[in-house]
């Protein structure tokens, strides 16, 4: 008997050890912005795992009898133990978690509203030649920062006139998210961002843009009006059959908007944007 209230206290004191250690992970690994959440996700899971535990455990003793399921829970704690070789537990370094200041200011002619959005900000790289592939490689090191902190979407583009002209482009849901993300930014983000600008050319700058979509505001009611029906031709004037249409004036692009190769080679797509200081 003794020998059993031994187990069991070594037992209860391994437990709140693992326990404490989760906390201690989850709380180093997760930067200040976000901390709360993520103690809170551990806490739900654990507590929530307790629950279910109890309840499948008890339902196979029920079944199987009480030796067979805690043969069986001992077991699955033994492979456990095996896959922590290949999955251990990682603390979290901490630059990772360490707010740090931007590179630049954020300089804006028209501040919009915190509700505007969506924003697509595109941060420009003028890089040195032959070493395109160099640089795509520590590029995409900032993609999952960059969704972490709530970027939706996440692209490279290259400039078609300026072949080391390279375009990061990413879309957020609004203004105030765009704000929320640059003050997530941590020295981890930093360091990333310093080895990308080892490739710029001598003299040339990281320089960053912001742009905003505006909706076209209508009057209440527009969309029920139905669009005037055309003139009919003059009397004695039919549309002869093979008639080509008049041709259309050419579609002239504004100077803010650019062409951009989507990903290293190729041009797959094409996008055309107005920052705050063309449309105020």
């Amino acid at each position: 008997m003794c020998i059993v209230f031994v187990a069991l206290a070594i037992g209860g004191a391994a437990w709140m050890a693992v326990m404490a250690t989760f906390n201690s992970a989850t709380q180093s690994s997760s930067p200040p912005w976000v901390r709360s959440r993520a103690v809170a996700l551990h806490t739900l899971s654990a507590l929530g795992s307790f629950a279910i535990g109890s309840a499948f455990w008890g339902a196979v003793s029920g079944i199987a009898g009480l030796a067979i399921a805690l043969s069986m829970a001992a077991s699955r704690h033994g492979w456990r133990c095996v896959l922590a070789r290949w999955l251990p537990l990682r603390m979290g370094a901490s630059q990772e978690v360490t707010p740090v200041a931007l590179w630049n200011d954020l300089l804006i002619k028209n501040q919009p509203l915190p509700g505007d959005g969506p924003v697509s900000v595109e941060i420009c790289y003028c890089i040195r030649a032959g070493e395109a592939d160099e640089f795509l490689n520590a590029v995409t090191q900032l993609r999952a920062s960059r969704r972490r902190d709530g970027a939706t979407l996440w692209r490279v583009y290259r400039d078609l006139g300026d072949p080391s002209r390279y375009i990061e482009r990413f879309i957020v849901s609004s203004w105030a998210e765009y704000l929320h993300q640059r003050a997530r930014a941590t020295l981890a983000d930093q360091e990333a961002e310093a080895r990308i600008r080892v490739f710029l050319r001598e003299g040339e700058t990281v320089t960053t843009q912001a742009l905003h979509r505006r909706a076209l505001k209508r009057p209440i009611g527009a969309w029920l009006a139905k669009p005037p029906m055309p003139a009919p031709p003059p009397a004695g004037e039919g549309r002869r059959v093979g008639r080509r249409p008049p041709s259309r004036p050419p579609i002239v692009i504004p100077e803010c908007a650019r062409s951009y190769a989507f990903g290293n080679h190729g041009i797959k797509s094409w996008k055309a944007r107005a920052s705050f200081a063309d449309h105020p």
